[in-house]
């Protein structure tokens, strides 16, 4: 970090409650060389000493405290924060590779037409596979992909990095910022609109590595809610969408309505929640749509008695194919 110089890059990095990776990824940030930089740390209303482990770090970071709103609330107040033109996304809880900035200020300057540049992912537990290439992302054997407006393949799925990603702050702030109504799928949301207006390329460069914890492994009820919305949002902007990429994403659509309901029966969500989700199933064909109706309908008692029994057979379904594999 050259602190006498301009910063070109402003990292925002948004934490809640995360004391015990914080110092480490921090730390992995201060390390990287060849681009002035600032670091703007938004502590999300942590209860824990993430207080504490800042502090540790003076005026070399800086901090923005707020009362806990969500990540996207937190980078947007970061971005707001920021006095570089460009902005590099951070988790907490993941660790920047070497020479993520440089190289990824380097492809921006040489390509200003493009909105978002993300990099590679390494994931824990799984050193040896290409992440982005496992999105979807076909780099052609080469180090980058710029994808032009690809507002059809981000539809189908999301293939940024969402921590590995730089943006241009004014892109940012033209395109309207994150939707703060979609707190847990606010940033595919983003990627989404900005997909129709810009650009978006990745590096197949390595740039963060992530941590697998409790508090990463599988999408909550509340993730599963903001994707059926984001879909829906998506869908209703009239863009151009192919029949087999639209027929894949109105499958998606339906799991996630069907994953939802689950966790209504489990608990995990109001229960008003099973009637709201008809609210989203106009897009999906009359069998779907006739299907979720009818367990959105059910009594509460005998949907739970049905996934009880669901699970039961799966489960010895298991046992089954275990006892005769050997």
């Amino acid at each position: 970090m050259d602190s006498g110089s301009t910063p070109r890059i402003s990292v925002v990095i948004p934490t809640y409650n995360r004391a015990p990776l914080l110092a480490e990824s921090v730390d992995s940030v201060l390390t990287q060389q060849g681009v002035a930089f600032e670091v703007i740390v938004v502590d999300d209303g942590s209860t824990d000493n993430t207080a504490e482990v800042l502090a540790r770090y003076g005026d070399r970071i800086r901090v923005v405290r707020q009362a806990n709103a969500g990540f996207a609330a937190a980078r947007a107040a970061g971005i707001k924060a920021a006095s570089a033109s460009l902005i590099a996304l951070h988790d907490s809880d993941d660790v920047m590779l070497p020479d993520r900035l440089r190289v990824q200020r380097e492809f921006a300057d040489a390509h200003p037409e493009v909105a978002v540049v993300s990099g590679n992912a390494v994931i824990q537990g799984d050193d040896q596979r290409d992440y982005l290439e496992a999105c979807g992302v076909d780099f052609g054997g080469r180090p980058w992909v710029i994808y032009d407006r690809p507002f059809e393949k981000m539809l189908e799925r999301c293939f940024l990095v969402d921590a590995a990603s730089l943006i241009r702050r004014d892109r940012f702030i033209e395109i309207g910022g994150y939707d703060m109504s979609l707190p847990s799928s606010a940033d595919w949301d983003l990627w989404l609109r900005m997909a129709r207006c810009w650009p978006l390329a990745c590096l197949r460069h390595p740039c963060i590595w992530v941590r697998k914890h409790g508090g990463n492994l599988s999408a909550s009820p509340a993730e599963v809610a903001g994707n059926i919305r984001v879909i829906r949002k998506a869908l209703g902007y009239g863009e151009p969408i192919a029949l087999a990429v639209r027929q894949r994403v109105l499958e998606r659509l339906y799991r996630y309505l069907k994953a939802y309901l689950v966790s209504e029966v489990d608990g995990k969500v109001p229960s008003y929640s099973r009637i709201e989700v008809m609210r989203y199933v106009s897009p999906l064909p009359w069998p779907r749509r006739m299907a979720i109706g009818i367990v959105a309908a059910m009594p509460r008692g005998l949907l739970a008695f049905g996934l009880r029994q669901g699970r039961r057979l799966k489960r010895l379904c298991r046992k089954a194919e275990a006892g005769s594999s050997q």
